[in-house]
C-alpha cells in the first residue's frame, strides 16, 4: 500500500481506493472527500500517514439522484438502478466526522467515528466495530476462532437491526446516515468473511428474538452476497442492503397476531398482511429515503410471472433491488422455521429455488445465489461416499454442485479435515434432513464440553 502524508492532505480530496490508518481500520472508501474536520483529528490524535493503493482522484461529480417524487409520474414503471462504474459513485459527506451530530437521533451511534478512537486508543474496541477492519478477523485464527469472532460480529448486527426497528417503532425515525455507514461495514465483512457468515446464517433464526428481525439479517447477507456476484459497485450494495434490512418494517404497522400466528390466515387477514410492502414504502418515502431503496423494499414480493403483490409487476417492470430481496428474502424464508411451518434444508430450499417452477424469480439472480452458496449451501452438514459426516464450508466457483466439506471430528472414526470434493473420489451422497442436524449439533456440543 502507498503511504500518504497527513501533511499533504487538502479538504475535499479523494482516492480511489480505500483508506486506512494503521493499516488496519477503515478511514475513508473510494471518492469520499478528505474534510477539515478528519484532518485536525488526524494531526490531534497524532497521526503521520495514511494507506492507500492509489493515488488520489481528482473530484467528481456526485451521481445524480432519483426524485422521490418521479414515482408518481412514473405509474407502475419501476426505476432499476443503473450499472455505474465506481468513478460515477455519489460522494458521501463525512465532514462531521468528529462532531455530536452523528450520534443524534440514532439508536447506534457512527462506527467511523469510533474506529478513529480506538485506533487512537481512546476506546476499547468492540466485536461491532472489528467487521470494519478488512483484517478482522485476522487469517491467522483457526477455523473455530474465526467462526466464533464472526459469530459475535452477526450477533452485534442482530442487535443493531433490533434496535433501528425498535426506534423507530417508538419514535418513527431512522437515522440514514448511521443506517448507510452500518451497511457499508457490513458489506465489507461479508466480503472477508464470506463463508463464515454463511455458516452462521444457516443455523437458523434465534428464538428469543422477533423473527423479522434474523429473516432481516439473513436475507441482507444474501442480497450483499448475490450483489457481489453481480459485480456491483459498494454505492449500489448499500442501498440494496439498506433496502433488505428495512423491507420488513411496514410489518410494525400490522397486528403481530397476523405474522406471528401459527393458524392459516383468513382471506381479510392476507389482504391486510399482503399491505406490508406498501407500509414499508410509506415509512421509508415519508422518512426521506432515495427512491431506488423505497423500490427495492416495495418489489420484494412481486414476481416474474406477475403474480406477486402489491402490485402485481412483470419482469422488466420489477426494480432490479427488487429482484434480489426476492430471491433472498425466499431463500431465507423457506429454509428457517416459522410458527406455522418447519424449516426446509438448505440443500431442499436451494433445489426448490433453482427448479422456480412458477418461474417466479430472475434467473440470473437465482444463478449468483447458487454459484455463493452451492447445491449443499454453505453451512448444511451432509453424508460423504467415504461414510463420514462434514459440514460444507465453502464452494469451488467452477463446480457448485461439489463444495469444500469440513469432516467432523470424531464421527465414523473422522479427523477434521477440509475435502475439496471437486479435486477428490469423494463425494457427497445426500444432505442431513433437520433431526439428523439436531442430532450432530448435539453430539457436537457434547464433545466441545
Amino acid at each position: 500500500m502507498n503511504a500518504i502524508n497527513v501533511s499533504d492532505l487538502k479538504p475535499d480530496l479523494q482516492f480511489k481506493s480505500d483508506v486506512v490508518i494503521d493499516k488496519t481500520f477503515l478511514l475513508l472508501t473510494p471518492l469520499v472527500p478528505v474534510s477539515q474536520k478528519l484532518i485536525d483529528a488526524l494531526n490531534d490524535w497524532s497521526f503521520t500517514q495514511i494507506f492507500t493503493d492509489d493515488a488520489p482522484a481528482q473530484n467528481q461529480e456526485t451521481q445524480k439522484t432519483v426524485s422521490l417524487s418521479e414515482i408518481e409520474t412514473q405509474s407502475e414503471e419501476a426505476v432499476a438502478p443503473r450499472r455505474i462504474d465506481l468513478s460515477e459513485t455519489e460522494s458521501v459527506s463525512i465532514e462531521d466526522i468528529t462532531g455530536e451530530s452523528l450520534n443524534s437521533g440514532s439508536p447506534a451511534g457512527t462506527s467511523v467515528k469510533r474506529a478513529l478512537d480506538i485506533a487512537s486508543g481512546r476506546t476499547a474496541p468492540d466485536v461491532a466495530l472489528q467487521s470494519a477492519g478488512a483484517g478482522i478477523p485476522n487469517v491467522s485464527d483457526t477455523d473455530e476462532q474465526r467462526i466464533t469472532l464472526v459469530k459475535n460480529v452477526y450477533n452485534e448486527y442482530l442487535k443493531y437491526i433490533e434496535s433501528v426497528y425498535t426506534y423507530y417503532a417508538t419514535n418513527r425515525k431512522i437515522n440514514m446516515e448511521d443506517l448507510s455507514t452500518t451497511v457499508e461495514e457490513l458489506c465489507r465483512f461479508i466480503k472477508d468473511n464470506r463463508q463464515y457468515v454463511l455458516r452462521i446464517q444457516a443455523e437458523g433464526r434465534k428464538e428469543n428474538i422477533n423473527f423479522l428481525i434474523p429473516h432481516s439479517l439473513n436475507s441482507t447477507i444474501l442480497a450483499i452476497i448475490i450483489a457481489m456476484e453481480l459485480r456491483y459497485t459498494i454505492t449500489q450494495m448499500v442501498e440494496l442492503g439498506t433496502a433488505c434490512i428495512l423491507h420488513e418494517i411496514g410489518m410494525i404497522r400490522l397486528p403481530p397476531q397476523l405474522y406471528m400466528t401459527d393458524r392459516i390466515l383468513t382471506p381479510s387477514e392476507k389482504k391486510v398482511l399482503f399491505t406490508h410492502p406498501l407500509q414499508t414504502y410509506n415509512i421509508l418515502k415519508s422518512i426521506g429515503f432515495p427512491l431506488q431503496i423505497c423500490l427495492g423494499a416495495l418489489d420484494h414480493h412481486e414476481r416474474e410471472n406477475g403474480s406477486g403483490y402489491p402490485r402485481k409487476l412483470e419482469s422488466e417492470k420489477i426494480s432490479r433491488y427488487g429482484k434480489i430481496i426476492a430471491v433472498a428474502c425466499a431463500y431465507e424464508a423457506a429454509s428457517s422455521k416459522r410458527a406455522y411451518k418447519e424449516a426446509k434444508t438448505t440443500s431442499s430450499a436451494m433445489i426448490e429455488m433453482l427448479r422456480d417452477n412458477n418461474r417466479n424469480f430472475d434467473a440470473s439472480v437465482i444463478r449468483a445465489l447458487f454459484a455463493n452458496l452451492s447445491l449443499y449451501p454453505i453451512g448444511s452438514y451432509v453424508f460423504l461416499s467415504n461414510g463420514k459426516c462434514a459440514q460444507v464450508v465453502d464452494v469451488v466457483p467452477e463446480s457448485p454442485q461439489n463444495p469444500v466439506v469440513k469432516v467432523i471430528a470424531g464421527t465414523n472414526g473422522g479427523k477434521q479435515e477440509m475435502i475439496n470434493t471437486a479435486n477428490t473420489d469423494i463425494k457427497i451422497m445426500r444432505a442431513m434432513d433437520n433431526k439428523e442436524v439436531a442430532d450432530i449439533l448435539k453430539y457436537l456440543k457434547t464433545e466441545s464440553a
